[in-house]
């Protein structure tokens, strides 16, 4: 087996064996050990510089890999730094990245290093924007970028075949795992609405995606509530997060008997599902 393959296989089994339990961890407590992304993140740099010394190594890979070890210590690392200090911070890390893209752009590691700045850069804005939730899944999608930057390649795996060419450049690794995932999610919301159109259960704002059912089974269900109590009836607010016990409190408290809510499903689960399969089965754009 050779080197990259090898990488591949590790880094596969790596972060197989971390998100499983980030997975059971969100799932119970709403939140993943920081450890655990810390430790892919870590990973992650390690096999960025076995691969810089295995195509030669290069003062521009391992700025870049420096780089990256900042991004992992900006997402992981709650700081109250002065202003002067945090512009600091940031500057180093763009020039890090930027030298090497400006005078050693035709290196084609120097590319595939770039995909976790462009992964930094687009999964924070996602999740700033309101796009992502859930820091813990912002956090494994770069760490995961830092571990791949290319397909995975193992054994013989993926079953579909990583094209060359632009579209496997466009649709990078890290991004085609959010996608899939979030196609997962989208899927399991159109079944929760068709359900409910089939049952009878409808509302312009809650049927697609939610679950009605009352508030005392809602209690022990594993959901959020999406509606509250306020002027002697029910208004769309959307619980994400902490204890929902108290706006069942006001619910049962105002008379009502049921409530709209959504699956208590971490992110995570679809992400982690999407990384077995896109590793192993490969991307399906890839046939079109």
């Amino acid at each position: 087996m050779e080197a990259q393959s090898v990488l591949s296989l590790t880094g596969f089994a790596v972060m197989s064996v971390l998100l499983i339990p980030a997975c059971i961890s969100d799932w119970r407590e709403r939140e993943a050990d920081d450890r655990i992304w810390a430790a892919a993140g870590a990973f992650g740099i390690g096999s960025m510089v076995c691969h810089s010394l295995l195509a030669g190594p290069r003062i521009e890979h391992l700025m870049m890999a420096a780089g990256s070890a900042m991004i992992l210590a900006d997402i992981l690392w709650e700081r109250d730094l002065p202003m002067a200090a945090e512009a600091a911070f940031y500057s180093v890390m763009t020039v890090l990245f930027a030298v090497p893209l400006l005078f050693f752009r035709d290196d084609p590691v120097v590319l595939d290093f770039l995909v976790v700045p462009v992964c930094y850069i687009l999964f924070a804005a996602l999740f700033y924007s309101g796009a992502v939730v859930g820091g813990a899944d912002v956090k494994c999608l770069i760490t995961l970028s830092m571990v791949f930057q290319n397909y995975p390649s193992f054994l013989v795996f993926p079953l579909i075949d990583v094209p060359s060419g632009p579209i496997s450049m466009i649709l990078i690794f890290p991004l085609a795992v959010f996608l899939f995932a979030a196609l997962a999610s989208a899927l399991v919301a159109a079944a929760l609405t068709a359900r409910n159109a089939v049952r009878g259960d409808i509302h312009r704002r809650h049927m697609f995606g939610g679950i009605r059912m009352t508030v005392e089974r809602a209690r022990s269900a594993k959901v959020w509530p999406v509606q509250d109590a306020e002027g002697g009836g029910t208004v769309p607010r959307r619980v994400s997060d902490g204890d929902p016990g108290p706006v069942y409190d006001r619910l049962e408290a105002a008379g009502v008997s049921e409530v709209w809510t959504t699956p208590m499903v971490p992110f995570l689960i679809p992400i982690t599902v999407s990384f077995l399969s896109v590793s192993l089965l490969g991307n399906p754009v890839f046939l079109i």
